[in-house]
């Protein structure tokens, strides 16, 4: 007897501990600290929550900027935190005390905040009728100020309070409209909690949905935007493409972010291009290069750096998917526009082990929206929603006792659905949406029984420029249990979606979990510590939990514009266990566990757990030693002593483990964390491996390895460690280090520059690590210039080769007509060409550490004027020129002055130009055509190729030469290849075919322009 009354107070006691908050774990500084210097964490990106300790005074110049800090906990005795201390800390939030030197900081610096006493939070805004409605979470008694702003947020034109009960979560709210209140066409809401002195207790939620702007963004239709490449997502929206984008038909995916294109649609470096997408849609790719191929196709190579603002000019989706569809269906869900709720369709699955048999039924629906429109709002306002609801149902049975561990599956479940999801007709808006859903299960029955419980959720968060990240939640449970002795469950359903928007752009994840945990008495007393990763530690303990649980989790990576990137925003959007009646009660434990000995309460579960050690000791070549004496300390106490490989059961902590190798004595310091771990010891050498690498300032050239390397490893606390090594044929090298600190010097020979470089070696672990030396290379510069006016000419195209005639590097004058390249000691040859301009070539030498000055002007090819013959056919004008110069001049020159070379589409304009040639023709005259005879010709205005007067046996590409270029005869011509007569056509090189017979020199060239139009 009274060992029950024991147990029934002890239970009692748990029921009213239940409600206790738990505790949240922080990262905490040293309590002396009373200020953080500037820049004190500035760059720490491994920094992501800290805690800082009362008596913190101040914060310093940029303390913590550029730093990957994501929550702090700022103190009330802070009196002076300087303006950019949280410089770049995107998506960071401060919690604060109310009323407090940092609550009034984060609201001048617009900084996201929560309260330390309490949880305050607007979740959405919007007026429906003639009320506001609003979601609301209010942990104590406050005031909820709503707004009514101009549209260009400079005067309140209304002001709205009304009192908030204490106790909300995500509570939905109505203010009414004064009455006869007339709103402005345009206008913008705001609303916040404020205490009783009209302190904000929480980040203003502002909505620009009642806006112009906003309204012209929801009125405006693909057939708006008749002068950009338009991508239709159906009946979920559409995309409008960046201005100067083109679309690219035949494009086809070559893998690795290339795509292979016509070269006739030839881009340039950072154009938008529209290409087919693998999913049946369109995809606009950003250029980063553009390489012809030669044979009528380019290659080009995707840009991944890239913004909205790059590729999208405006961009609308808005759709929903009905998952129970799918999985019935078996195939995959597809979306449709968001008009409303999803009326769901059910799906259902058992489970049966054992004497125990669960049914389920769920329904699931997910939605995904974006907005964004880089004119109306600006290349920085985005808007996008993400979230998942579920609807489910379970009943079980039970006939005997029963425990989930009885089972073989570590963590049984119910799969439900898994699977892809799409949108239909949505192009490359939502390349990849999966979702997951299942029913984990967890129970145990000491006797038979039977349960039904019913429970619903959406879970998902909004994003907005304006508001940051703001979750989306609602949560309903229901549950009957008839359960005849001590049992335990938990069941409900897990989901994990995962999309990404917008090509990558947009990134956003969810997973968690919604249900009901329902335990009676637990196992009194000490399970066998033997079996398992983990035991409970309590050799007596009691507890009781009867809970709905909810936890979520919400992920989003964006980039809206160049001006704000924002790599990671990561945040648990809920963690709910709304108890009924949940704690442990420790009365028997160890005096070295958390507890210390001691009978303690909390609520949730008894964290009193012991987790397995295991100790391995492994030789600096990766080798298992085993039989090794190894040693376990927690301070000065030993805790563990054996040999390797050993295992333990041991308290969370820090510990210190010892092995002792032939070479000497190892230690390593662990932590245990909830955890079992497995601790490798190794013997005290790395072994270090990478390759050396040469890179040349030419932002062209690739990094080659350089054979042979030398590299001098000198440990600065002990000589006897420093090691010499030489890397193999291809630059790579490898080395046995001990721990410690090494100034590493890498030469590569006389082609290099050397350098020294600091290496830290903290463990025997293998590693990799590569190092790139400079090449003594000099570099060549110069202007370019017309050479008849001496004005700058800014993209010119410049060809550098080397004294093999191999091109080493291309590239274009500048705005300012300047040029810069790197190049090895050596002597080179430089080619200049514009269009309306001479090629020009010049020769230079560059020595090593020099920069060698090279200037050049190119004439204008005005100096072919005046034709010798013009003439009108047909309504078209012709000019004969008798410049010699090559095709390629000679189509610059027609494109300079708005026309092109002659083209043909009959025998008729064939014969009206040999008609018109004049009295002293030249030999041959270039025309509009070029190609191959393998892979066809080609007009130079894109024309089709109806009409041809080819010479006797051509074309032929004589001698293999590349005759890719075509001209006309102006006068008769016998050769071993037949008579060729005015008006034949032939193929030759682009500067003539002199090898072939001085009739063919390039002086005794001509060309022929053409004008579709009288001038």
């Amino acid at each position: 007897m009274k060992k029950r009354i024991q147990c029934l107070l002890t239970l009692l006691l748990c029921l009213l501990l239940a409600f206790l908050p738990a505790a949240q774990g922080q990262t905490i500084l040293s309590e002396r600290i009373t200020e953080i210097r500037a820049e004190a964490f500035r760059g720490d990106t491994s920094l992501t929550h800290l805690t800082l300790p009362e008596g913190i005074l101040s914060i310093g110049e940029r303390a913590f900027a550029d730093s990957g800090l994501r929550e702090i906990i700022l103190p009330h005795t802070l009196e002076a935190i300087a303006d950019n201390a949280f410089e770049n800390c995107e998506g960071l939030i401060a919690l604060v005390s109310a009323n407090s030197y940092a609550h009034q900081y984060c609201i001048d610096h617009q900084i996201q905040f929560r309260l330390l006493e309490g949880s305050f939070g607007i979740f959405a805004l919007f007026l429906e009728n003639t009320d506001f409605l609003l979601t609301v979470t209010a942990e104590k008694s406050c005031t909820l100020l709503v707004e009514v702003l101009s549209e260009d947020q400079s005067t309140v034109l209304k002001a709205l309070s009304v009192p908030v009960e204490a106790g909300l979560d995500h509570a939905s709210l109505s203010l009414p409209v004064p009455q006869n209140y007339s709103f402005p066409s345009h206008f913008v809401l705001r609303a916040v909690l404020a205490d009783s002195e009209g302190n904000a207790l929480c980040n203003p939620y502002l909505t620009l949905q009642y806006t112009s702007a906003y309204e012209e963004f929801e009125n405006i239709q693909p057939e708006d935007y008749a002068e950009n490449v338009v991508i239709n997502f159906g009946s979920c929206g559409f995309g409008v493409v960046a201005d100067g984008a083109v679309m690219i038909p035949g494009a086809t995916p070559s893998g690795g972010g290339r795509y292979t294109i016509p070269s006739s649609y030839l881009p340039q470096s950072g154009q938008v291009i529209v290409v087919p997408h693998s999913d049946g849609g369109q995809k606009p790719v950003k250029v980063e290069s553009a390489v012809d191929n030669g044979n009528g196709t380019a290659t080009v190579t995707e840009d991944s750096d890239v913004t909205l603002a790059d590729l999208y000019k405006v961009f609308k989706l808005d759709g929903v998917a009905d998952v129970g569809e799918a999985a019935q269906k078996g195939g995959i869900a597809r979306m449709k526009k968001g008009d409303g709720e999803i009326d769901f369709i059910t799906l259902s699955a058992s489970y049966e082990a054992g004497p125990l048999s669960v049914s389920a039924k769920v329904t699931a629906g997910v939605t995904v929206k974006a907005f964004y429109d880089a004119n109306l709002f600006g290349e920085n306002y985005l808007e996008q929603q993400l979230y998942v609801k579920t609807e489910a149902s379970f009943t079980g049975k039970l006939s005997a006792s029963f425990d989930s561990e009885d089972l073989e599956d570590d963590a049984p479940e119910i799969p439900i659905y898994e699977g892809p999801i799409s949108l239909i007709g949505a192009g490359a808006a939502v390349t990849s949406l999966q979702l997951k859903i299942s029913i984990p299960l967890d129970f145990s029955f000491e006797a038979g029984g039977e349960f039904t419980v019913s429970t619903s959720q959406k879970t998902g968060y909004k994003y907005t420029t304006t508001n940051g990240c703001k979750e989306i939640k609602e949560i309903e449970t229901d549950h009957d249990f008839k359960i005849e002795g001590a049992f335990s469950i938990q069941i409900g359903p897990e989901i994990a979606l995962n999309a990404d928007v917008l090509l990558g752009i947009l990134q956003g994840s969810l997973s968690g979990q919604v249900g009901v945990r329902v335990s009676g008495v637990a196992t009194i007393g000490s399970p066998d510590k033997n079996k398992g990763d983990s035991f409970h530690a309590c050799s007596l303990c009691c507890n009781l939990d009867f809970a709905l649980f909810a936890e979520a989790r919400a992920s989003m990576d964006f980039s809206i514009s160049k001006k704000q990137k924002v790599d990671i925003l990561n945040l648990q959007l809920f963690n709910t266990k709304a108890s009924l009646g949940k704690g442990y009660l420790s009365l028997v434990n160890e005096e070295e566990c958390l507890f210390g000995g001691k009978v303690t309460f909390g609520t949730g579960e008894c964290p009193n757990f012991k987790y397995r050690v295991t100790v391995n000791t492994i030789g600096h070549l990766g080798d298992m030693i085993s039989g090794l004496p190894v040693v376990i300390l927690k301070g000065d106490a030993e805790k563990f002593s054996g040999e390797s490989p050993g295992t333990t059961w041991l308290y969370d902590g820090d510990y210190t483990a010892k092995a002792i190798f032939e070479s000497g004595q190892v230690k390593k310091d662990f932590t245990v964390l909830r955890d079992a771990m497995e601790l490798d010891i190794m013997e005290a050498k790395a072994h270090v491996v990478g390759t050396v690498w040469g890179r040349s300032n030419n932002t062209q050239a690739e990094s080659k390895p350089i054979p042979g390397a030398e590299l001098a490893f000198q440990c600065t606390s002990d000589a006897s460690c420093s090691r010499n090594v030489t890397a193999d044929e291809n630059g790579d090298y490898e080395a046995e280090l001990e721990i410690g600190e090494y100034q590493v010097t890498v030469s590569g020979g006389s082609e290099y520059e050397p350098n020294t470089f600091p290496l830290s070696v903290r463990s025997c672990t293998p590693f990799e690590k590569d190092y790139t030396l400079k090449l003594l290379e000099g570099s060549v510069a110069g202007l370019i210039s017309n050479q008849e006016s001496g004005q700058i000419l800014s993209g010119a195209s410049l060809t550098i080769k080397d004294a093999d005639y191999y091109v080493v590097w291309e590239g274009n004058t500048d705005t300012g007509g300047t040029y810069l390249a790197y190049l090895l000691p050596g002597s080179y040859t430089i080619q200049a060409s514009k269009t309306g301009f001479e090629s020009a070539t010049f020769s230079f030498s560059v020595n090593a550490n020099e920069r060698t000055l090279v200037n050049g002007a190119l004439k204008p090819l005005t100096a072919c004027d005046p034709p010798v013959v013009t003439f009108h056919y047909n309504g078209h004008t012709y000019a004969i020129h008798n410049c010699a110069v090559s095709w390629q001049l000679a189509s610059d020159y027609c494109n300079f002055y708005g026309g092109h070379l002659v083209t043909f589409t009959d025998m008729e304009e064939n014969a009206a130009i040999v008609a018109n040639l004049p009295s002293s023709p030249k030999n041959c005259y270039w025309i509009g055509l070029y190609g191959s005879a393998g892979n066809g010709w080609n007009w130079v205005t894109g024309e089709p190729l109806n009409f041809s007067n080819w010479a006797a046996n051509e074309p032929n590409n004589e001698q293999n030469k590349g005759e890719g270029c075509v001209h006309i005869f102006g006068k008769k011509y016998t050769g071993g290849k037949g008579t060729k007569y005015p008006g034949d056509w032939n193929d030759t090189t682009n500067t003539g075919a002199g090898y072939a017979s001085s009739f063919y020199a390039q002086g005794n060239f001509g060309f022929i322009c053409e004008w579709d139009e009288v001038r």
